[in-house]
């Protein structure tokens, strides 16, 4: 076994998560991942859907560190804030999110 290797409880989730994913659910990530865009667009986002990564005017690991301050968790990539919020986060959390973010990157 291994701490990241399959076994038949954690195969089950994945196959019911996996079970669970349609076209609604993709729209909505792809419409929510717009948002996200839309208000940090002043940091360049790249990526796909809700996994972004965006270039703050500041080092990234101060930027990431105001964010966890301000209860927002993210990671760095280099010069890049990694942002890889829940499928599901309610539409207002994300915006509130994003805000937060985007006053760190400045």
């Amino acid at each position: 076994g291994s701490t990241v290797g399959g076994n038949p409880a954690i195969c089950a989730g994945a196959c019911n998560i996996l079970s669970r994913i349609d076209e609604n659910l993709l729209q909505e990530v792809t419409r929510k991942g717009g948002i996200l865009r839309e208000i940090l667009s002043d940091f360049n986002p790249t990526g796909i859907g809700l996994m972004l990564g965006v270039k703050p005017s500041r080092p990234s690991r101060d930027a990431a560190q105001e964010c966890i301050n301000n209860g927002v968790l993210c990671t760095t990539a280099k010069d890049k804030l990694r942002l890889l919020p829940p499928i599901n986060i309610p539409e207002n959390l994300l915006v509130k999110a994003a805000k937060v973010i985007a006053q760190a990157c400045k």
